[in-house]
């Protein structure tokens, strides 16, 4: 039994379903049910009682949940007993950021590290692949969250999962683009399309996509390509073209109705975070801490 199991656990009794909880975790649903078992064989008891509707808590389910809370609150104020000995608070932290994770998550993901840590000092540097990747390389920042791992020497750095999201395809509100809503990938090439420029993840997934799909970039009727995720959202709003970007980064714009979501009949573009970071002994103490804090799915997040 370890503490994932317990988080794992106590997520699905909260969602009473594993889709929701595998959601939820960013995990898939064979991952947490796998999970679940692990637990149910060290207890040898079942703890859910499964039903189409979703999973009840068994008795003994119940008694798990109400020490899995108690175990996961004592390590937290153990590890709290221990970072303030180590003096963590009073430690500097730098973080490195591509444009997508760095201006739409990572930043209420360090205020709620801070809740922890309020007297961290804690900086964010936002940029392009390239002057992140340099940066981590001159160790001028402890770590780094981005889109993709292009030009990143795996031989001297540790990747870790932090969160995914997915790219689709957005348009304008206006009225000449009211009769898309769901098209097939290959439709795209008919309307003027807007690329971002190289350096961000979402072009690798859509240049993976347009690979799968049987295209190239140059089968696409592209009529610019731009540097700055404002900078495109701002052109497709205008109603110049369609664009892709990251979900997360037009989140407001979709719920807003100031962009409208095309979506494709026949591919999905996931996309995956990672944490780019040194070998463990040249990290500091918060810098451990922030790099398990990011690399637990859930924390990843958006500002409401």
């Amino acid at each position: 039994m370890n503490r994932n199991q317990l988080e794992v656990f106590l997520n699905v009794a909260r969602t009473k379903k594993i889709s929701s909880a595998a959601k939820l975790l960013h995990l898939t649903q064979p991952a947490v049910s796998t999970q679940i078992k692990a637990l149910e064989n060290y207890f040898q008891t079942p703890l859910f009682i499964r039903s189409k509707k979703g999973v009840e808590l068994t008795e003994a389910g119940q008694v798990v949940q109400n020490y899995a809370k108690k175990i996961l609150q004592n390590f937290d104020s153990m590890e709290q007993e221990v970072d303030y000995i180590l003096g963590v608070e009073n430690q500097k932290l730098t973080i490195g950021a591509t444009e997508t994770v760095g201006n739409y998550a990572i930043p209420c993901s360090i205020w709620t590290f801070r809740d922890k840590y309020p007297n961290a000092q804690i900086s964010l540097k936002v940029g392009s692949l390239s002057e992140i990747v340099r940066d981590l390389e001159e160790g001028k920042i402890d770590l780094a969250v981005m889109e993709t791992v292009t030009g990143v020497d795996t031989k001297e750095f540790n990747l870790k999962d932090a969160s995914s999201d997915e790219i689709i395809v957005i348009r304008p509100k206006d009225d000449k683009y009211k009769h898309l809503e769901n098209i097939f990938f290959e439709q795209l090439k008919e309307y003027p399309f807007i690329l971002p420029a190289y350096g961000f993840g979402i072009r690798e997934s859509l240049e993976f996509a347009l690979e799968q799909g049987g295209l190239k970039e140059i089968d696409l009727n592209v009529i610019s390509e731009l540097g700055s995720l404002e900078a495109i959202k701002s052109s497709v709003k205008a109603g110049y073209a369609l664009s892709i970007c990251s979900k997360m980064a037009v989140q407001k714009e979709l719920h807003d109705g100031d962009l409208v979501e095309v979506r494709l009949v026949d591919l999905v573009m996931p996309i995956t975070f990672k944490v780019v970071y040194p070998e463990s002994n040249f990290l500091s103490t918060i810098a451990h801490r922030f790099l398990r804090f990011i690399a637990t799915p859930d924390e990843l997040t958006l500002c409401e």
